[in-house]
């Protein structure tokens, strides 16, 4: 009876540390995916305000603030690409060096969430990174002259402040 009490008992903890394990893995995808999209969204963004540079290089500023709009500079970022604005190399370091730096700070947030009782270290992390995010998007919209970028990019920026 006692040998299989042991048993028993020895596997339920190996389920158990499984179980929280895989809770734990499950809950840190489901954010860094979410800051893999943003950080896709900042990419393209990024992209687009470098096609507006181009057509400030080619058509010059007035006609680009003129006709210039985001649907237009994203058309335009494989022209970007081609005169060699948008360098591939740079913004993929950039995209990994935020991967990393995104997944050590979450990693540590949902660790010191484990440790205690209150979840905040985690919902701090998650809302300066979304807001950051958010910030550099509106940045580089607001460089392609769109005015709601610019408007939104002050409000977003106070936010960020208020959570510090």
């Amino acid at each position: 009876m006692h040998e299989t009490f042991k048993a028993v008992t020895d596997k339920g903890l190996e389920k158990i540390t499984a179980s929280v394990f895989g809770a734990l893995l499950f809950d840190f995808a489901y954010v860094m995916g979410i800051f893999c999209l943003l950080a896709v969204i900042d990419i393209v963004s990024k992209c687009a305000s470098l096609s507006c540079e181009l057509w400030n290089r080619c058509y010059g500023v007035e006609f680009t603030q003129k006709y210039g709009n985001l649907v237009a500079f994203l058309r335009d970022i494989p022209h970007a690409y081609d005169w060699r604005i948008i360098n591939s190399n740079a913004m993929k370091t950039g995209f990994i060096s935020k991967m990393i730096t995104y997944t050590l700070l979450i990693g540590a947030a949902i660790a010191v969430d484990s440790l205690l009782p209150i979840k905040a270290m985690r919902v701090l992390v998650v809302s300066v990174l979304a807001l950051t995010e958010l910030i550099s998007v509106c940045e580089n919209l607001s460089l392609c002259n769109i005015e709601v970028a610019q408007t939104l990019k002050g409000l977003v920026h106070k936010r960020k402040e208020q959570i510090k």
